[in-house]
């Protein structure tokens, strides 16, 4: 029996890698068809999990949209935040559902406080790890499983997805690419510090090519 949750990445992408315009803002990547895709995995994982520069950056409300998924369900809204950086304003703290923000000892101690105080008013829970400021993946997803956490879906941004493809633990990564070229220096599907030497190796699990243009493409690891 495995010691972490499923995790299952995904992410929408244009033909060329990009997942955010040039500048870093939000960018119409997905179709309608992409958009019911991840409402219903929201809905049937149960938690959503991004991180702090996804929130900062697009203060996204992380829940499931039922004229997407079909069914109405309150979900766990996860923050991965090793520094202590979200604002306590956030939209995701603040929908339907719990919320869960993981952040480390090297989080500020004022926001760290900010956010004690919050657990008190709003359904959320702040989980410290040791060290910092990097989280470290695997003890992250053990303190979920221990919360009751089976199953989350990852959806950015491209340093938490890279830091989560290094550590090995996850199950399924998904890409939909958009039938659309934006160009640029902005974020890319993944980011990070990049793999040393070898890059890291997937299978290819299956290519759908959905009605409405754009291609999905399932990967699982190649790890053990």
């Amino acid at each position: 029996m495995k010691d972490r949750p499923f995790v299952h990445i995904n992410c929408a992408a244009t033909a060329d890698g990009k997942i955010a315009a040039p500048d870093g803002s939000p960018l119409d990547i997905s179709t309608i068809w992409d958009r019911r895709r991840v409402h219903r995995l929201r809905a049937s994982l149960g938690a959503v999990l991004v991180g702090a520069g996804t929130v900062s950056a697009d203060d996204p409300k992380l829940t499931v949209n039922p004229s997407y998924a079909g069914v109405s369900r309150d979900i766990c809204k996860i923050v991965m935040d090793g520094r202590g950086r979200i604002d306590p304003a956030s939209k995701s703290l603040r929908t339907n559902g719990r919320s869960i923000v993981v952040t480390t000892e090297a989080a500020d101690a004022v926001w760290l406080g900010n956010f004690r105080r919050l657990e008190e008013s709003l359904d959320m829970k702040v989980m410290v790890l040791e060290g910092g400021p990097d989280i470290d993946i695997d003890r992250c997803w053990s303190c979920l499983l221990e919360d009751g956490i089976s199953g989350v879906l990852v959806e950015g941004g491209s340093d938490t997805i890279f830091n989560i493809l290094r550590s090995g633990s996850f199950d399924m990564f998904s890409v939909f690419m958009a039938p659309i070229v934006m160009g640029g220096r902005g974020p890319t599907i993944t980011g990070g510090i990049g793999f040393e030497g070898a890059p890291l190796r997937l299978h290819l699990r299956s290519v759908v090519q959905p009605p409405g243009g754009g291609i999905l493409l399932e990967y699982v690891s190649s790890m053990p």
